[in-house]
């Protein structure tokens, strides 16, 4: 019995882009993928959850088509979550944070990866992650909350600050549900993150055409100053 998963992912889909934007294949069949870094040496790293794989992709002769692949990693627990950060890669599984040494210099024989961080939280639901390293040379990771809508125990619905040689980590922000992806602005310095509110929130409306908007994910941005005014950002509601 095909799922209906399976039959969307085989049908074929129209995408439209903006005038002035083009649109092409750069790789496909590596898995469920989710968050991606680039290596210095333009190598495309891509998580995964469920197949719990780690790709690399390289475009040798810059033509926008991926000529080699390799596999750096599998059998690992939701990798969904990858950061490049001087010369190494960093993956944040279900419940600890690994790094692979010298990775673009290995990619046909990755090292083992060595533990940097091993104190994630898990639970039987998966909760999300995203990491990216921060202007401070820290190492930030949003921790999703393991349900829908909750209050979750510390450290579940925040984003925490990692020192990578020390293990030392610090809470940044609390009561974010689900922050999907992160950055810093190259202008001042500010801490910019996407927060997913909870799901389901159109199943209760009728399907009308003049109500379906409001069944569209509303995603809150906001903006961290500095760690004085943590406690009271200022926000701007955008609907996805």
């Amino acid at each position: 019995m095909t799922s209906n998963s399976a039959i969307a992912a085989s049908q074929s889909i129209m995408i439209t882009v903006s005038k002035g934007f083009g649109l092409s294949l750069y790789a496909s069949d590596v898995g469920d993928a989710r968050q991606m870094a680039m290596g210095t040496n333009g190598t495309l790293f891509v998580g995964s959850n469920k197949s719990g794989t780690i790709h690399a992709l390289v475009d040798s002769n810059q033509d926008g088509n991926v000529d080699k692949r390799y596999v750096i990693a599998k059998g690992l627990t939701s990798p969904d979550a990858i950061a490049f950060h001087n010369g190494d890669l960093f993956v944040a599984t279900e419940n600890q944070i690994v790094r692979f040494i010298d990775i673009e210099q290995r990619l046909r024989r990755p090292s083992r990866p060595k533990e940097v961080y091993s104190d994630l939280p898990y639970s039987e639901k998966k909760s999300s992650r995203a990491i990216n390293f921060g202007p401070d040379g820290r190492l930030y990771v949003s921790i999703g909350a393991p349900c829908n809508v909750c209050e979750a125990p510390v450290p579940y619905s925040s984003i925490i600050a990692i020192n990578v040689d020390t293990g030392a980590s610090e809470q940044i922000v609390a009561g974010v549900r689900d922050a999907s992806g992160f950055d810093w602005s190259p202008i001042d310095g500010k801490l910019w993150f996407a927060d997913q509110g909870r799901d389901w929130m159109g199943d209760i409306l009728p399907p009308t055409k003049s109500i379906v908007w409001m069944s569209l994910v509303v995603i809150t941005v906001f903006l961290i100053y500095t760690p004085a005014r943590l406690l009271n950002p200022p926000m701007k509601n955008l609907k996805a």
